[in-house]
């Protein structure tokens, strides 16, 4: 039985996904990375080139950062960049059934994050995450007064020498 239920452990720090998305476009290429992570026959999850993942996550998932439950687990927890709103969502293949294993049951993921504090007022829903959240963070205008102003750019391909 222990080998059985061993499938449905995963490493927190391996399955988090942090990514900002600051408009429709970082919507469109978050999809596409999950796109290319749910057609892969890998078992592992790597991050592409805008999402990160964290170092630690024991404040949320216990001192072994671990969540159990799922199968091949991904936890996107996309983010404004102004007002930091978040829009928090995972997918799994399958979730442990506690009919099948005697009562056993997955972890409450958004209960940790909850629990924690994390983003308090947090979505789950990516078309309110898009409409509400990303629409307030565009009228966000910090306090102060602007001392230099730097711009995001992508550099797919360089044709500059190193």
């Amino acid at each position: 039985m222990f080998d059985k239920l061993k499938a449905y452990k995963a490493y927190s720090n391996d399955v988090l996904f942090f990514k900002y998305i600051m408009d429709e476009s970082d919507l469109a290429s978050a999809d596409k990375s999950n796109e290319h992570i749910r057609d892969s026959k890998s078992s592992s999850l790597h991050p592409t080139n805008e999402e990160f993942s964290p170092e630690f996550t024991h404040q949320i998932f216990g001192e072994e950062e671990t969540i159990f439950g799922y199968k091949n687990l991904k936890i996107n927890y996309y983010l404004t960049p102004g007002l930091l709103e978040a829009y928090i969502g995972f997918e799994y293949t399958e979730k442990i059934s506690p009919r099948k294993f005697d009562g056993v049951e997955a972890d409450d993921i958004l209960a940790q994050f909850v629990e924690f504090g994390c983003s308090p007022g947090f979505t789950c829903n990516l078309d309110t995450f898009f409409a509400e959240k990303i629409q307030q963070d565009r009228l966000f205008r910090p306090f102060g007064q602007k001392v230099i102003c730097v711009f995001r750019a992508t550099l797919k391909h360089s044709s500059i020498p190193y």
